[in-house]
């Protein structure tokens, strides 16, 4: 485990080269732990994932660490709104594709360390603002998040949401780097 302080980058910054935890986090391969300004016991541990790869790991390790600290554990998906395509003639329905998510997150939890129970939020929204105001509305005291080790590009072009969320920086964020093995 790395711990790093973090703080607050104007935007030109952060485009030019970013900051010492944003090269850490593209860069180095244990978790990072980046904290915050604030007197921190972990009593509220809140885990942001997704359903890709990394959900599983992320899950597993973040459960592992509440358990450490006694604290209270609650998973977050964001699922970012469905696209509006004129002219396809095809429905997106947005209740049942959040229904799917959280079925597909609860199937996660499942199988990760069933003696440490974890409260469960699924909301449509951008992942990044909405950690960010759950961290806020639930009194989080420290976020978890998995990280895909996109390449640069991906991140320039698309963006990362752990880089918005250090970017805020709402409570100390834990950044655990999944590493899946590319099939050949």
């Amino acid at each position: 485990l790395l711990v790093l302080g973090g703080k607050h980058h104007a935007a030109p910054v952060r485009w030019f080269g970013g900051s010492t935890v944003h090269h850490a986090v593209r860069t180095i391969d244990v978790p990072i732990l980046v904290t915050a300004p604030t007197d921190t016991t972990f009593r509220r541990v809140l885990v942001a994932t997704d359903l890709s790869d990394v959900a599983q790991p992320t899950i597993e390790t973040t459960v592992r660490f509440a358990a450490l600290f006694g604290s209270a554990m609650k998973v977050l998906h964001v699922v970012e709104p469905l696209p509006s395509i004129p002219d396809v003639g095809i429905e997106l329905d947005e209740r049942e594709h959040l229904r799917l998510a959280e079925e597909g997150i609860r199937i996660l939890l499942g199988s990760a360390d069933p003696s440490h129970a974890a409260e469960l939020e699924v909301r449509s929204g951008t992942p990044a603002r909405a950690i960010a105001e759950e961290t806020d509305r639930w009194g989080a005291d420290l976020v978890v998040v998995g990280t895909h080790g996109k390449g640069w590009v991906d991140r320039v072009l698309l963006g990362s949401t752990t880089e918005r969320l250090l970017n805020r920086l709402p409570a100390p964020v834990l950044v655990i780097p999944i590493r899946i093995p590319h099939e050949g």
